[in-house]
């Protein structure tokens, strides 16, 4: 009994030092919790502030870059020291929303028809409209167990509605909605679009700066062209009033014998209507009406054939011969007789330079799945029309031919080789997109 009440009475001590030790303690743990903080935070403020300088230098390196690619490879750099990923790419909407196009260019073909097809599909549309990083399977390799590679697709631009698609080809190893990764990835792609945005709308401004200098230069090298046809009118009356009256006085002169005199009469009649043929169809060519610029229904046969018989003796002059092989099956296209004699205009008048000693021409049309096709094949060298004169675009009849498509919302193609010759392909689409 002794002894129990002695370890009570050692219990009872031991219980009444207890809160002594338990604030002592409390007082000793703060700081051992302090420098164990600081031990184990010390490397993420390494690391968050290593990640300040990268974005920071990341922001001043777009502000000074001009070219969109560059830009672009610069956000790859950025993203390969953050995750793993097989490819990278921006796409932005055409001006008619119906197609998407790389930044970088052709380098991406698969990426940029997968996209494409995507889109088509409306499974674009899904994404753009959560307006929200989604993850779509690449379907192009796919096994039984899933997809081997998954496409991050995040929407950019800035306003309502996205101007396009930034895409990251990845393994399917993250959890993308809870990934910090993705959030940085939308941080450096909010600073990088705004400036391709910017230099997209600059490139814009200077195509149609250089627009307006190829209508200022065609107009400026076509003057003489357009004063001559402002003295069209008055000069066909002059010419067709003396025909009529010998016309007239022939008639009166003609008899009934069959001699040299009437023969030499018909003579200058067959000749006189010569020349009426041809001024009716230089007033044709050269009438100015209120409605020349209203887009119709046109039947290209009839259009080429007109053009053929006003320039037939120019080409019969410089040894030119010309050949059409026209399809009259084919469907009307929407545009104006005047658009497209410019465009024939522009197209000849090239080839005629071209054919120094003569040459030939063959001008075929057809239909083809919802496309007229017009393809132009000469014996000329237009040298301008190489490949190696493709990326410069500098001549101004190319530039013509490309502008009076873009009208038409077709496509223009071209060739040329030293050997063979040149062609010039025109594709009208039947169906046009309203704008």
């Amino acid at each position: 009994m002794r002894v129990i009440k002695n370890n009570r009475v050692r219990c009872e001590s031991f219980s009444s030092s207890l809160p002594s030790f338990t604030k002592t303690m409390g007082a000793v743990k703060p700081r051992f919790v302090q420098v164990a903080a600081a031990k184990t935070s010390e490397p993420a403020s390494e690391n968050f502030h290593a990640m300040l300088k990268k974005l920071s230098l990341f922001e001043r390196q777009i502000k000074i870059s001009n070219n969109a690619k560059q830009i672009i490879l610069k956000v790859n750099e950025f993203i390969n020291g953050v995750m793993d990923f097989e490819e990278a790419d921006l796409f932005f909407f055409d001006d008619f929303r119906v197609k998407l196009n790389s930044v970088i260019g052709p380098k991406n073909l698969q990426t940029t028809e997968f996209i494409n097809r995507v889109f088509s599909e409306g499974i674009l549309d899904w994404v753009l409209k959560e307006n929200k990083p989604q993850v779509i399977p690449d379907l192009r390799e796919v096994s039984s167990l899933g997809s081997k590679l998954n496409y991050l697709l995040f929407p950019v631009g800035e306003g309502k509605e996205p101007k396009g698609v930034f895409t990251l080809l990845t393994k399917p190893t993250y959890k993308y909605e809870e990934n910090y990764e993705v959030q940085l990835i939308q941080l450096i792609l909010n600073i990088a679009v705004p400036k391709i945005e910017l230099i997209k709308k600059d490139e814009e401004l200077n195509a149609t700066y250089n627009e307006l200098h190829v209508y200022q230069s065609k107009l400026s090298n076509d003057f003489r062209l357009s004063a001559i046809g402002e003295l069209t009118s008055g000069l066909t009356e002059d010419i067709l009033t003396p025909l009529q009256v010998i016309l007239s006085a022939a008639d009166f002169l003609e008899s009934d014998d069959e001699t040299i005199g009437n023969k030499n009469l018909n003579v200058i009649k067959q000749q006189v209507k010569k020349v009426e043929a041809v001024v009716n169809r230089l007033v044709k060519f050269a009438d100015m009406n209120d409605n020349r610029l209203e887009i119709r229904p046109c039947r290209l046969a009839d259009v080429i054939n007109d053009y053929y018989n006003f320039i037939s003796s120019s080409l019969e002059a410089a040894k030119i011969e010309c050949i059409l092989n026209l399809d009259e099956n084919i469907p009307s296209v929407l545009s104006h007789p005047d658009y497209l004699t410019h465009l024939l205009t522009t197209i000849f008048g090239m080839i005629k330079t071209a054919s120094q000693n003569g040459g030939g021409i063959l001008l075929q049309t057809k239909y083809n799945n919802g496309f007229v096709i017009v393809r132009i094949v000469t014996t000329a060298f237009i040298q301008s029309l190489t490949k190696e004169q493709k990326t410069q675009n500098d001549d101004l009849n190319i530039k013509m031919i490309t502008h009076l498509m873009q009208k038409h919302q077709g496509i223009v193609e071209y060739d040329a080789h030293e050997k063979t010759g040149s062609s010039i392909v025109l594709t009208f689409p039947l169906k046009k997109k309203i704008r």
